[in-house]
Order: structure tokens, then C-alpha cells, then sequence
């Protein structure tokens, strides 16, 4: 019997002049509790990140193979990859994998040359689906339903950290795959800032 679960709970939402993403640490393996430390938020550069929910080994090597076809393209193309053109990439890498597909669900998040944010969630598959805030994972009805009452257009950066803090807070109350601490990438104009909550 399979007892694997790939239990999680991830959020990211836009504000005026940015982006913000979040996620729990906790890592499950059907009623064990096997980490309380894997970090599910990457920084790709200052301007963009993914935020992940599912299986943290099919994450992580994902995110190897997008770091080098990233890196490639901005060497080729010699101009930055919109936070658009990442989530696209992104996308046919886990096409490429359909039949056999990464078990995990992003989020993609950041600010594009013209100061625009932006915010894209994935599923398994590759769908690409553009919003202004997302919530993925075993914990994503509770801490939609949170972002879905206080998110508002134009928010400050303080207004969004306490928004996405405040739903997976929730999530992590009442999802037991989810938990153990809430790790922030927090993308604008100028730098990402990481910042680390630990949870009891």
C-alpha cells in the first residue's frame, strides 16, 4: 500500500506594486508527519518566484530543470524572461511530462520589466491560469475562502503579507497535511525579501 501523500498548502496574491507567495514546511507520509522543514518557495531572480504544493521531490526536480532552460533562454535571448514567459516554460515542461506527470501544483509570481505584477497558478499538467490571487494544495478551499473575503485591488505590501499570512493560517489550523511553519518570498520592482513565520 502507497502511503505518500503529497499534502501541502500554498497562496500568492498581487498587491499595487508587487507580488507575494506563501507556503507551509510541513511534509507528510500518510499519518507521519516526516518533515517540518522543507522550504516549498523559490526565488528564480529578484523579480520572480514559484511557490509549490504536492510532492516536494517532483518540485525540486522540476525546478532544476526550469533554472537551466531559464538561464538558458535569457543567455539566448539576451533580454529577461517575463514572469509570463516563466509560468509558459514552465508549462510545457510539465506538458512534456503529461503521461507521466510532476505531482506537484504551482504558483507563479512577480514583476515584469514595466512594473506590472503578476501572478500565474499550474496545475500538474502544465494548465496556466492567470489571476490575482491563488491558492493551491490540500488546504486550498480554507485559505481561498480567506483570500476570496480580503482581497481587494491595489493593496499595500504590508496589506498583502498580512492577507496571505492570515490565509494560511487558516489552512494550516485545519489541514493536517499542512503546517510547521509559513515560508514569504515577497517580489518588487526592487529586491525579494524572505522571511521565515515558525508555527507551534
Amino acid at each position: 500500500m502507497v502511503y505518500y501523500s503529497g499534502g501541502a498548502t500554498a497562496v500568492g496574491l498581487v498587491y499595487s506594486t508587487g507580488a507575494v507567495l506563501a507556503a507551509d514546511r510541513r511534509v507528510t507520509y500518510g499519518p507521519y508527519i516526516m518533515s517540518r522543514a522543507v522550504k516549498k518557495v523559490a526565488k528564480i531572480t529578484d523579480r520572480i518566484g514559484i511557490a509549490c504544493a504536492g510532492f516536494p521531490s517532483d518540485f525540486q526536480k522540476l525546478l532544476q530543470y526550469f533554472k537551466f532552460n531559464f538561464t538558458l533562454y535569457e543567455q539566448e535571448a539576451g533580454i529577461p524572461l517575463s514572469v509570463y514567459g516563466s509560468a509558459k516554460l514552465l508549462s510545457t515542461l510539465m506538458y512534456s511530462r503529461r503521461l507521466i506527470p510532476f505531482l506537484t501544483e504551482l504558483i507563479v509570481a512577480g514583476v515584469d520589466e514595466g512594473g506590472a505584477p503578476k501572478l500565474y497558478s499550474l496545475d500538474a499538467v502544465g494548465s496556466v491560469l492567470e489571476d490575482k490571487y491563488a491558492a493551491i494544495g490540500t488546504g486550498t478551499e480554507l485559505a481561498l475562502a480567506v483570500l476570496e473575503k480580503g482581497f481587494r485591488e491595489n493593496m499595500s505590501r504590508e496589506e498583502a503579507i498580512r492577507l496571505a499570512e492570515d490565509a494560511m493560517r487558516v489552512a494550516i489550523a485545519r489541514d493536517v497535511l499542512s503546517g510547521d511553519g509559513i515560508d514569504f518570498l515577497i517580489l518588487d520592482e526592487k529586491a525579494a525579501e524572505e522571511k521565515f513565520i515558525k508555527l507551534r
